[in-house]
């Protein structure tokens, strides 16, 4: 297990700098590689996860590059978009069941 992680720690670290940078082949290749992994499986989760903690959480442009990421690259802001609002949502219904 600690290669697996390993390489998400990497490919997290690859995504966030690829959406800073809108670099449209990486972002691409991201949204293909969730889509095929599937977006509500642990994998993309997890990067789902660490992209909303290293770059919405600490990035200062974050409203300009979120505001064109669905214009730079359309596919993988649809499957982020899904990830995160799964996680979303899950969180919210584990909270109401732990009320």
């Amino acid at each position: 297990m600690f290669y697996y992680q390993l390489i998400l720690v990497i490919l997290s670290k690859l995504i966030s700098a690829t959406v800073s940078g809108s670099v449209v082949p990486l972002s691409s290749s991201a949204g293909t590689w969730m889509q095929q992994v599937g977006c509500t499986t642990a994998p993309s989760l997890e990067l789902a996860q660490s992209l909303v903690s290293d770059f919405v959480v600490f990035s200062r442009k974050t409203p300009e590059q979120l505001q064109q990421l669905p214009l730079v690259a359309p596919h993988f802001a649809a499957i982020l978009m899904t990830a995160v609002a799964y996680l979303y949502l899950n969180e919210q219904s584990t909270a109401r069941a732990c009320t």
